[in-house]
C-alpha cells in the first residue's frame, strides 16, 4: 500500500531503475500470462475437473472458478504492499511470484473429475484464489518498486512499462494456448494439453525469481521509514482518499470485464453455439 509521505531515499540512478522495471516485468510475465491461458483453455478445464455432463453448468463452474481470483485481488495488495512497506519490496515481489507460479504449476497435475469427483472443483478454486492473492500483491509492490528506484521526472513513463507487460503476458498467453490448441486434437487437450500450458508456469517463475535477485532496496526503505508505516495503511488510504479508491475500484471492474470477455468470452460462447473448440480459439 502506497501512503502519501516524502520519500526519503538516496537518488535513483538509470541503471537502478532499469533493473527494476525488468524485475519487475519478470513477474507480470509469468502471473498474467496464467491469466491469458486460462481464459482460452476455460472449455478443456471445464470437461477435465468439472464432472457435469452439460457443458454450460461446467463452463459456467469453470469461469466461477476464474472470477475467485478477481474476488480475493483486493486482500492480496493489502497485505503483500504492506510487507512491502515493512520488510521491503524485494520480499513482497518474491512472495507474489512464488505464490503465482506454485499455484499455476499445481494446476497442471490437478487429477481429472473422474479420477476425484468434485474435489477437482475444489482444488482448482483454491488454487485460483492463491493467484488471485499474488496478482493482487503484485501490481501495488510492482509499481512503488519503479517509482521508489525512478527519478521523479521518469517514473509515470517507467511505469508505463508495467501496464505495456501486463498485455503482452495476456496475449502471449492467449496466443501460445491458441496455437497449441490448434495443433492438438481435441481429446488430446482435455487429456494432457491444457496442463502443459501450466506446467510451463514453473520455469517462468525461476527465471523470475532469479531476475528479482537484482532488485535493489532503497536504504531508507528499511530503516527509520518503515518503522513509521501505520498499523493499518488501508484505514488510512480509504479515510483520506475516498474519491480515488472509488474510481480506481470502478475502472479496475470495467477494465477487468472488458479484458476478460475479449480474451476468452466469445471463445466460450461460441462453443455453447455448436462450434468445435478449436475452431473457436
Amino acid at each position: 500500500m502506497v501512503i502519501d509521505r516524502p520519500l526519503t531515499r538516496e537518488p535513483a540512478t538509470g541503471g537502478r531503475a532499469g533493473r527494476a522495471v525488468l524485475a519487475a516485468l519478470a513477474g507480470h510475465a509469468i502471473e498474467w500470462y496464467e491469466f491469458g491461458v486460462y481464459g482460452v483453455v476455460a472449455v478443456y478445464l471445464a470437461r477435465a475437473l468439472f464432472p457435469s455432463d452439460d457443458l454450460g453448468i461446467a463452463l459456467l463452474g469453470t469461469w466461477s472458478a476464474f472470477a475467485a481470483a478477481f474476488l480475493i485481488r483486493p486482500l492480496g495488495g493489502v497485505v503483500l504492499s504492506h510487507l512491502g512497506d515493512r520488510y521491503g519490496r524485494r520480499a513482497a515481489l518474491f512472495a507474489s511470484v512464488t505464490l503465482m507460479s506454485g499455484a499455476t504449476f499445481l494446476m497442471g497435475v490437478l487429477p481429472g473429475s473422474d479420477s476425484v469427483g468434485v474435489l477437482a472443483v475444489v482444488l482448482l478454486v483454491g488454487l485460483r484464489l492463491v493467484q488471485g492473492f499474488a496478482v493482487g500483491g503484485e501490481m501495488g509492490s510492482a509499481v512503488t518498486l519503479v517509482y521508489e528506484n525512478t527519478r521523479p521526472g521518469n517514473r509515470v513513463r517507467a511505469s508505463s512499462w508495467l501496464a505495456a507487460g501486463t498485455f503482452t503476458a495476456l496475449l502471449c498467453g492467449s496466443l501460445l494456448a491458441s496455437a497449441i490448441a490448434a495443433s492438438l486434437s481435441e481429446e488430446a487437450m482435455v487429456e494432457w494439453g491444457w496442463r502443459v500450458l501450466f506446467l510451463f508456469a514453473l520455469p517462468l517463475g525461476l527465471v523470475a525469481v532469479w531476475v528479482r535477485r537484482s532488485i535493489v532496496e532503497p536504504s531508507a526503505a528499511l530503516g527509520a521509514e518503515a518503522d513509521a508505516v501505520p498499523r493499518l495503511p488501508i484505514v488510512e488510504v480509504i479515510r483520506s482518499q475516498k474519491r480515488a479508491v472509488g474510481r480506481y475500484l470502478a475502472i479496475g471492474v470495467a477494465f477487468n470485464v472488458g479484458v476478460s470477455f475479449a480474451l476468452a468470452g466469445y471463445t466460450n460462447l461460441m462453443v455453447l453455439n455448436g462450434i468445435a473448440p478449436a475452431e473457436a480459439v
